[in-house]
């Protein structure tokens, strides 16, 4: 999606919606007045048209804009503060507060930036060692000889001759999406493991799991959770 196209939908949506919204609601109650309390018939023609006039254009504005603009609305609804600083309103943009931003740093939203059109990704692949399977945890071995568990997102495949941990890199299309808000995201998304077919019998012991770290706490530049 293009970044003047973003813009102006964003604007169309959060301000000048609501505006006709509110304008229609007011032309309602004065035609509704005009229909019962106007007394002249000619100058109450005169307004009545005029009401439905207006009324009409500020629906064929808005129906107008929802689908020219409408893409916008399967994506902004993918947007929170892990991709984006800030939110537009009404009068303009407010920031999203800290707390917030904390909240969703380590987030995995890797389905939602695949559906995000004003992201693009790279692959990201890192070799590891398959220990084995024991206690509902998966094990494996870094290239620092660090062991880690994983208990989700871990499949066995036979396009594979090593066990990798896969994810994506997202990055943004335009960079002007920043001026409005938009990030680079420095966290790779976790997608999952991939371990060779022939391994998926191996076995690994483990006398108390809880001493393990998780994959999220030896891998820190991933989002795994």
């Amino acid at each position: 999606m293009p970044y003047d196209f973003w813009v102006t939908a964003e604007l169309f949506y959060e301000t000048i919606l609501t505006v006709l919204g509110i304008m229609g609601a007011l032309i309602v109650l004065i035609l509704t007045y005009v229909l019962f309390y106007a007394r002249k018939r000619k100058r109450k023609k005169i307004l009545v048209r005029i009401a439905v006039i207006t009324l009409l254009t500020i629906v064929s504005i808005s129906v107008g804009g929802h689908l020219y603009y409408q893409d916008y609305l399967n994506e902004i609804r993918l947007v929170n503060p892990l991709v984006r600083d800030r939110y537009r309103t009404l009068t303009g943009y407010n920031y999203y507060s800290r707390s917030e931003v904390v909240v969703y740093t380590n987030l995995n939203d890797l389905e939602s930036l695949r559906k995000l059109s004003i992201y693009s990704s790279d692959l990201i692949e890192e070799p590891i060692d398959y220990l084995g399977k024991g206690q509902h945890y998966y094990f494996f071995k870094n290239n620092n000889g660090k062991i880690f568990k994983q208990i989700s997102g871990v499949e066995f495949s036979d396009q594979v001759s090593e066990a990798t941990l896969q994810g994506e890199k997202f990055f943004l299309t335009d960079e002007k999406f920043k001026e409005i808000g938009f990030i680079n995201l420095d966290k790779i998304m976790y997608d999952k493991i991939l371990i060779p077919i022939e391994m998926e019998g191996k076995e690994f012991k483990v006398d108390f799991t809880p001493d393990i770290p998780a994959t999220e706490e030896v891998f820190l530049k991933w989002n795994v959770q």
